[in-house]
């Protein structure tokens, strides 16, 4: 493996995490067109989209913008941010993302050869079983009158994903969806409260037994496994959600399934391109464009993605190291610079019509805080469509 296309691939899946809405996929499609050789090119994708899947948790959690990979982490991680915990949840998706990452290596190979099989096996299974997920996540509103608003916004947002999922309006059309669901209506109410300019408070170190999350990481290694198996189940983002509907977790030990999924899914992606030709991720498509299967050396690409996950991970735990410089943040500033670089953002991917979805996309998320029904049924943006594609429509 081509040790300078490594080195690349690492600093610019560092810049790419740090910096929400450069995507390593972007970065990896953009590479293909520069006629670079084949070996340097490999190893710059699998290297960028390593670092990246570690990394982009940061600006999830700390600034509330989520990635594809990072979307149902950003309530659970940035709720423990502003509860003083950032530092346990960093290090909980570090740890995580790097133990799932082995785990994944050791297993794909004695897994692999029954994927066909296993594929063929739970997908008749998948449409009942999503499909009853989602009327229980409604249903555990209790309340008739709740049940009613949380059905609102989860048909709303559904219809929100197939317009933006089957159009070409606005490039990466989940991250101005999920951004403005999310992080700006949370900014909004945020800066509505009175007397909101306080500093966003100390972020304490306290001891993790990782032992507790094991669990969680075994789950997000074997679901991370699945995302390559479901053409209508491709990314870590609709796994997790569908998990989160049958599977009881708290806060850090979401993170560590959640950071276990991206990693495991990442690591196996490559090993479901090199043996049985499927890819389901940006960077395994852009693999298979840039390279034969002669070329795709599994144990390489593995080791090198073992390499840039860990690298991503004491890049998480240096960015801990560094919190004491967040408590002295002053919030509202921090919320109002937000609020433009997502307007930023938005314009940016799409124009008028990428403000328009991530307005659209504000006013669904407001809808839950001032009704008291969770904000996590805008997730229908992605379970609606991906119902009915498996529906057949």
């Amino acid at each position: 493996m081509d040790l300078i296309g490594a080195i690349v691939g690492i600093l610019l899946g560092i810049f790419s995490s740090l910096i929400p809405g450069i995507h390593s996929n972007t970065i990896a499609a953009l590479l293909l067109h520069t006629g670079t050789e084949t070996n340097f090119l490999i190893a710059v994708i699998i290297a960028v989209t390593a670092v990246h899947v570690v990394i982009s948790f940061a600006p999830a959690l700390f600034l509330g913008i989520p990635e594809a990979e990072t979307i149902v982490s950003v309530l659970p991680g940035h709720r423990m941010v502003l509860e003083g915990k950032g530092r346990k949840a960093l290090h909980a998706v570090a740890i995580s993302a790097l133990v799932a990452a082995v785990a994944t290596a050791l297993l794909s190979p004695l897994v692999a050869p029954f994927l066909p099989k296993v594929n063929d096996a739970i997908r008749p299974l998948l449409l009942p079983v999503i499909s009853f997920a989602s009327v229980f996540l409604l249903l555990h509103e209790r309340e008739p009158k709740k049940i009613l608003i949380a059905a609102f916004i989860f048909v709303l947002s559904g219809a929100l994903g197939i317009i933006l999922l089957n159009s070409n309006v606005v490039n990466e059309p989940l991250l101005p969806a999920f951004s403005g669901a999310f992080a700006l209506s949370g900014i909004l109410i945020s800066l509505r409260k009175k007397g909101g300019s306080g500093k966003i408070g100390n972020q304490e170190s306290g001891e993790i037994d990782f032992r507790n999350l094991l669990p969680a990481i075994l789950l997000g290694v074997i679901f991370g496994a699945a995302a390559d198996l479901i053409p209508a189940i491709s990314t870590p983002a609709q796994i997790a959600v569908f998990a989160s509907l049958l599977i009881a977790m708290d806060s850090l030990r979401f993170l560590a399934f959640s950071s276990a999924l991206a990693s495991s899914h990442m690591v196996f992606s490559l090993t479901a391109l090199a043996q049985i030709g499927v890819a389901r991720t940006g960077s395994a498509i852009a693999l298979r464009s840039a390279a034969d299967f002669s070329q795709l050396l599994l144990p390489e690409m593995i080791g090198l993605s073992i390499v840039a996950i860990a690298i991503g991970a004491l890049g998480l735990l240096f960015i801990s190291g560094k919190m004491e410089s967040l408590a002295r943040i002053d919030e509202r500033k921090m919320n109002l610079l937000v609020f433009g670089y997502l307007i930023f953002l938005a314009f940016a991917m799409g124009g008028p019509l990428g403000l328009l979805v991530l307005a659209t996309s504000a006013m669904i998320g407001l809808i839950g805080p001032f009704t008291g029904v969770k904000r996590t049924h805008f997730m229908g943006v992605i379970i609606v469509p991906t119902i009915l594609g498996m529906a057949g429509f």
